[in-house]
């Protein structure tokens, strides 16, 4: 067990896993099941001891709050309000719950906002029903914008929707058809993600039928234009934002700044290291009786950290800020790396001027090769 004293450590975020969904989807690969009353119990008696240590051993002023799954949207009020009572919250915090359409009702979002949720994440994915049946969503279109309708009467204006895109069968224009409905509903921020089905989803056996990679990255910049005419700013590769609303949370995992992890399958980093909490209830909740943390760890430093530098900041629009990189890791960015930025700037997918290095819009659908040479 790795044990760090409260002066050493200062952790500003928290991310909370809630594993328990009514049903599945087809497409999720995050831990998640069924919920059963006996086990809700115990992951959140598990859960209350895991949050005392970190409050015991850390020194935490949490600045962002995310609850996410599963389907948090499910955890009982009276257990939510337990979980957030005792947590050392900056004034400004930003607190955001995961919420699918369905479970959405005045009554709980007016008692969300009075735990100090400021924040709702949710689970949209299309806005066409046939869409949702295939994903296997428990929600329809009319669920949603009555969901939307709820959150906005009650004065919550830190709204984000997702959206997948590339399913089978799957034209420009249905997806073009949801922004036009989603954006419709004035959120403040839209993530957008291509479906990929990975080995043990319900619908893996649908992997060969996706769309070919031209088509769907056609369909992501196509998104990418349309959310911009409408006002809304890219400032990472799946996210969009109105001004003043990115969500502050996931920029702190893309700006490699420490957070935690509580629950099964959390992970978390913090100095010298990242940490991933066993992915089933069983062996999590042992982990947590015995104390034993951070089991399931890998170090991060020198080189490493480094690489992970890169390989976060490139997914920001912004990019790489090269004096911040040449302060921390004691190297020219330009210099080091300036066989793999020639090579890519010759093919008009990155540039950099005497600030910052980032990707042109062009390299953003292929990144993932990109940030491989780099890392």
């Amino acid at each position: 067990m790795t044990d760090l004293k409260k002066e050493q450590t200062e952790a500003s975020h928290l991310y909370i896993h809630y594993p328990f969904c009514v049903s599945k989807c087809g497409y999720c690969s995050f831990f998640s099941k069924e919920r059963e009353g006996i086990e809700a119990d115990e992951n959140f008696k598990t859960l209350l001891r895991e949050l005392s240590y970190y409050r015991e051993n850390y020194n935490l002023q949490l600045k962002t709050i995310y609850l996410g799954g599963g389907t948090p949207s499910l955890i009982p009020l009276k257990q939510l309000a337990v979980i957030l009572s005792d947590l050392p919250v900056s004034q400004d915090a930003e607190i955001t719950i995961e919420v699918n359409p369905g479970d959405v009702t005045k009554e709980k979002v007016m008692n969300w906002q009075k735990l100090g949720v400021n924040r709702i994440s949710m689970g949209c994915q299309s806005m066409i029903d046939a869409e949702l049946e295939f994903l296997g969503r428990r929600h329809r279109r009319c669920e949603i914008i009555e969901a939307v309708e709820i959150i906005k009467s009650l004065g919550i204006n830190n709204l984000s929707l997702d959206l997948i895109y590339g399913l089978p069968n799957q034209s420009w224009q249905n997806v073009k058809h949801s922004l036009q409905q989603l954006v419709s509903l004035q959120p403040e921020h839209i993530s957008t993600y291509c479906l990929s089905l990975e080995e043990g989803c319900k619908l893996f056996d649908w992997k060969n039928r996706l769309p070919e990679d031209e088509m769907t990255s056609d369909m992501y910049f196509s998104l990418i234009e349309y959310l911009e005419e409408h006002g809304f700013k890219q400032y990472e590769l799946s996210s969009f934002s109105k001004p003043g609303k990115i969500s502050r949370h996931n920029l702190a995992y893309w700006q490699q700044q420490y957070y935690l992890g509580c629950g099964p399958s959390a992970a978390g980093y913090l100095p010298g290291f990242r940490y991933k909490n066993p992915s089933n209830l069983p062996d999590w909740e042992k982990a947590v009786q015995q104390s034993r943390y951070f089991e399931e760890r890998d170090v991060i430093t020198g080189e490493i950290e480094e690489k992970e530098y890169i390989m976060l900041a490139l997914r920001l629009t912004e990019g790489i800020d090269l004096e911040y990189f040449r302060k921390k890791f004691k190297v020219d960015f330009r210099e080091k790396y300036s066989k793999e930025l020639a090579g890519y700037v010759a093919r008009r997918l990155m540039v950099y001027d005497d600030k910052r290095a980032w990707l042109c819009r062009a390299g953003y659908f292929i990144s993932n090769e990109i940030l491989c040479d780099f890392i």
